[in-house]
């Protein structure tokens, strides 16, 4: 009874009605397209205030018929819930990755991706046994399982490109140019050539 397998099924969450958060979709879809790991991705339309059933997810680590194991990733594209749904989902254990550029989501980033306390480190002479002059600081993050992809400079879609294409292999990148998706929603979005 041997796993054979580690696969990856994302939930992308994208911000509604919004043409950036439609593209940073297609980005995302025609980049997990790509990859072997990834089984049947859900993609849901995200407003501000809407609800999201943790249990809904299917968060426990789940198994196929064949053994492989199944891991959750869920990604916010251009929109990030309150705070409190954010620690839902991390609680749950699903590997979240945030997406976004609005100045909004900057109080829910402070407080559950940046780190809960410093610690100062200083190192002890050998020898004599005191403190070294020498000290650094260690951060200890709220959430090892959070990736923060925030940038106010860029688009959402943006982000995702930059996200992508910074995982794809050096000589395998290709172009996103005139790769068609559908999303959810029903809408078809042209991405055009390298956004950045």
């Amino acid at each position: 009874n041997k796993m054979t397998h580690q696969l990856i099924k994302p939930y992308i969450f994208y911000h509604s009605h919004c043409q950036d958060g439609i593209l940073a979709t297609a980005v995302m879809l025609n980049h997990f397209k790509k990859q072997t790991n990834i089984i049947d991705p859900q993609v849901i339309a995200y407003n501000h205030g809407d609800p999201i059933d943790v249990k809904q997810l299917k968060i426990s680590r789940s198994f196929t018929k064949n053994r492989d194991r199944v891991f959750i990733e869920v990604y916010f594209l251009d929109i990030l819930p309150s705070t409190d749904i954010v620690r839902g989902v991390a609680n749950a254990g699903c590997k979240i990755y945030i997406m976004d550029h609005h100045k909004s989501a900057i109080p829910t980033i402070k407080e559950i991706v940046e780190t809960k306390k410093d610690i100062v480190v200083r190192s002890i002479n050998q020898e004599t046994g005191e403190y070294e002059n020498n000290s650094s600081i260690v951060k200890i993050p709220r959430y090892t399982n959070i990736e923060n992809h925030f940038a106010m400079r860029l688009s959402g879609c943006g982000i995702a490109w930059k996200y992508c294409t910074a995982r794809t292999t050096a000589g395998t990148t290709g172009t996103i140019g005139t790769a068609l998706r559908t999303t959810a929603a029903g809408t078809t979005a042209r991405v055009l050539p390298n956004p950045l």
